[in-house]
């Protein structure tokens, strides 16, 4: 989303850098750190405490989890709620307007 190198990058001046040294990745660390300040991501993640329950529950916005049964697991876990509740993906997007999200 914000372009960062993938391991190893060049700077403007063609020196390699590590990846974590790269602006665009502390650009994105400092995303994800705002939107856990902003309560919407799920407060226990470092645990590796399961989230699904209290996402479905609507407690907070996104919940990081790998593709596959988690995502079932929402979807049919939203499905049982009165009213249904729909989950979804979110797409690979950009950080800025004019980038193309790389996915």
């Amino acid at each position: 989303m914000f372009g960062a190198p993938n391991v190893w990058a060049k700077d403007s001046s063609g020196k390699l850098v590590r990846s974590i040294e790269a602006e665009e990745y502390k650009a994105a660390v400092g995303y994800v750190r705002d939107l856990w300040s902003a309560g919407l991501i799920w407060p226990d993640a470092q645990s590796g405490q399961p989230s699904r329950s209290h996402f479905a529950a609507g407690r907070f916005a996104l919940s990081v989890e790998g593709f596959g049964n988690s995502w079932n697991d929402f979807w049919r876990q939203g499905l049982q709620q009165n009213p249904p509740a729909h989950f979804d993906i979110i797409k690979p997007f950009s950080a800025t307007a004019v980038a193309q999200p790389i996915g």
